[in-house]
């Protein structure tokens, strides 16, 4: 369930365009050990 409230975070952070939301969600899922699903999710081009 925690999950599924990081990735709405996370699409609601893409959606607005807030780049430092991303990526503070980003880092955190990727030391998790995440990282392959990270790659995965849409990104902000900056």
């Amino acid at each position: 369930m925690l999950l599924v409230k990081i990735l709405k975070n996370y699409y609601q952070a893409v959606f607005n365009k807030n780049a430092d939301e991303v990526k503070v969600i980003s880092d955190v899922l990727e030391k998790a050990g995440w990282k392959d699903f990270v790659s995965v999710l849409p990104h902000l081009n900056s």
